[in-house]
């Protein structure tokens, strides 16, 4: 029900319906039993369909973040000294230690992209690119800009959850919010499915088991999150 529901939303062409069906299908996948729910909000105040799915989701998105970030842009500077004639202007002595210049494809050491992500962001010609990678190693560096990301994807979740009503009772919304938030329904909907799938086959283990085993995952990350930003930005 929850992948039909996903894909009605991939092949929706109004944004009403990609949003609304994004919804659906997260929804039918986190309206789960009371046990459940209580292992994830212990809290019964404020235990709610919405507060399951911005927890359950705000985790899911910062780990794929957290793990895709950095190789995203470290990937993205290769692509563009090596292919695109060293687009951004990095000295050469920088392009080496960084390991910057590849011709064929292999294992990229993170190490070395955060060892000289100083140097590379004082020599690249991109004022936009420098705000990037800026905001790039705040966020690698700081728990609160951890706990910001988590904020923003709840109150997206909350912003969707209200165009979702909106629009399901034919009162006025903003179109313009409405694609912005269409997409990211999309986006939000496809990352837990794709986590929920991983860690039921990975684990042999049910929706319901996988759910309880994602939230813990992610308390257990949250707790040691100092350890962990420097031991990946050492990998």
């Amino acid at each position: 029900n929850t992948v039909h529901w996903y894909n009605k939303a991939k092949t929706a062409e109004r944004d009403e319906d990609k949003l609304l069906y994004s919804w659906i299908a997260i929804e039918s996948l986190l309206k789960t039993n009371n046990n459940v729910q209580e292992a994830i909000i212990p809290e019964h105040g404020r235990r709610n369909t919405l507060s399951i799915i911005q927890e359950i989701c705000s985790g899911i998105m910062l780990h794929s973040k957290f793990y895709t970030y950095a190789f995203n842009y470290y990937s993205y500077i290769i692509r563009s000294t090596t292919h695109h004639d060293n687009y951004f202007d990095i000295p050469s002595d920088i392009i080496a230690k960084a390991n910057l210049y590849r011709k064929e494809r292999g294992k990229m050491i993170i190490s070395q992209f955060f060892n000289n992500l100083q140097e590379i962001q004082s020599n690249v010609n991109s004022e936009i690119l420098k705000y990037e990678l800026d905001e790039l190693d705040e966020f690698y560096s700081s728990v609160d800009k951890l706990k910001t990301y988590i904020s923003e994807i709840k109150n997206d979740l909350l912003l969707i959850y209200r165009l979702r009503n909106l629009i399901s009772h034919n009162a006025t919304y903003s179109r313009t919010q409405t694609k912005l938030y269409g997409y990211k329904a999309r986006v939000l909907c496809g990352n837990l499915i794709q986590a929920v799938r991983h860690h039921c086959q990975k684990f042999s283990i049910s929706v319901d088991d996988a759910l309880v085993r994602l939230h813990t995952d992610h308390l257990q990350f949250m707790a040691n999150i100092e350890q962990r930003m420097k031991t990946f930005k050492d990998e």
